[in-house]
């Protein structure tokens, strides 16, 4: 039996049922414990021998939560919140390699694993909850919406849209909408958003994980309503291919469209579908409707 399989059964004394384990790179495993987060995915602990200690990480998962979200900075309240679980149970933030650790002996191994399971499972479910102001969610593709701007200009339409919007969210205050409108179906209004996302600049990673976010804001606050997403680049940035991956592999769960500016055919039917919502019968209540808002200001 190697030696994961032995941390298995180790585990299973005081947690029977659930219990799953892997290898990980560097010799270590990847446990994955009955414990769930807010989303229903399982908590996960990595773990590593070393003579008579165990070190345990968290696997990048709370800092991962806390960049998503705009809490990784020193003064805001999730970040407060995880220097006090820090203190409380002698952790170390390992700031390099974005990770969680806690180091134990190797016979205490089954009351550290179930403080460490706090931690994260706390963690995880506290940070989607605690609200951050506004100005912490900064616009992704200021670049980019400035050339969709130029289409629009081009197509006489860049009046009839609705720029700097803000979508209010569960998981954040509010989330910025570069482009807003929306179409009426069937007597069924249908909201349009459009973020736009620069890959080229920096953070492409963090952008799509934002992306992935705001989508499932959206989708929980007003499932029938339309997210779109644009992004832009250039492969100046090494991340940015995993980051459009990222962002398309999970736009048909979460039901948000993605579209590529660099890219002529997907260009052209983002551009091309705003202008037949904006300008057709589809559009005639929002024209309406803006023209009077512009008439009032």
């Amino acid at each position: 039996m190697d030696k994961c399989e032995e941390l298995k059964e180790q585990v299973k004394k005081f947690l029977a049922d659930g219990v799953k384990v892997r290898p990980i790179k560097d010799d270590g495993c990847l446990l994955q414990i009955p414990y769930h987060d807010s989303d229903g995915d399982p908590i996960r602990v990595a773990v590593y021998e070393s003579g008579d200690s165990i070190t345990l990480h968290d696997a990048g998962v709370i800092a991962g939560h806390l960049f998503t979200l705009g809490q990784h900075t020193q003064d805001t309240p999730a970040f407060k919140l995880l220097r006090s679980l820090e203190k409380a149970y002698e952790l170390k933030l390992d700031f390099d390699n974005g990770r969680v650790t806690t180091t134990v002996a190797r016979n205490q191994i089954g009351d550290a694993l179930m403080d460490f399971s706090k931690v994260i499972l706390t963690m995880v479910t506290a940070i989607p909850h605690i609200r951050v102001e506004p100005h912490r969610l900064k616009p992704l593709g200021q670049r980019l919406k400035a050339k969709i701007k130029g289409q629009y200009k081009e197509a006489n339409i860049l009046d009839l849209v609705e720029h700097d919007y803000s979508l209010s969210g569960e998981t954040v205050e509010s989330w910025p909408i570069d482009f807003h409108w929306w179409i009426k179906r069937d007597d069924h209004i249908e909201q349009i958003y459009v973020v736009t996302v620069d890959l080229d600049v920096i953070e492409a990673l963090l952008k799509a994980a934002k992306v992935t976010t705001l989508a499932l804001d959206a989708r929980r606050s007003l499932p029938n309503d339309k997210l779109r997403i644009v992004l832009d680049s250039h492969g100046e940035n090494s991340n940015a291919s995993i980051a459009t991956s990222l962002m398309k592999r999970y736009s048909d769960k979460l039901q948000y469209k993605v579209y590529d500016f660099g890219q002529d055919d997907e260009r052209r039917l983002f551009i091309n579908q705003s202008i037949d919502e904006i300008t057709s019968e589809l559009g005639e209540s929002w024209r309406d409707f803006w023209r009077k808002q512009h008439a009032l200001t």
